[in-house]
């Protein structure tokens, strides 16, 4: 199933803005440049594994209840693309 860009957005609008839109934690923020500077060097793949793991300030997934590969990684294309 190929990345769907307006799924990843409707999944970021009702589980992750409550961090990222704030920055919560440090988490990076939406369409801030320098947020994401370190990050999207990294690729999409290494960002997908780091939802997957929980980054050290980030419970894995987010505690939210996507769990296919193809919602993580529509909802991180989204939030990188922004």
């Amino acid at each position: 199933k190929p990345i769907d860009p307006v799924a990843g957005k409707t999944l970021y609008n009702t589980y992750c803005f409550m961090c990222h839109d704030r920055g919560l934690g440090h988490a990076p923020r939406p369409g801030e440049k320098g947020d994401w500077a370190k990050l999207l060097p990294l690729g999409e793949n290494t960002l997908y594994n780091a939802v997957i793991d929980g980054p050290s300030h980030m419970y894995s997934k987010g505690i939210s209840p996507i769990w296919s590969e193809w919602q993580l990684k529509s909802m991180i294309h989204y939030l990188t693309s922004t």
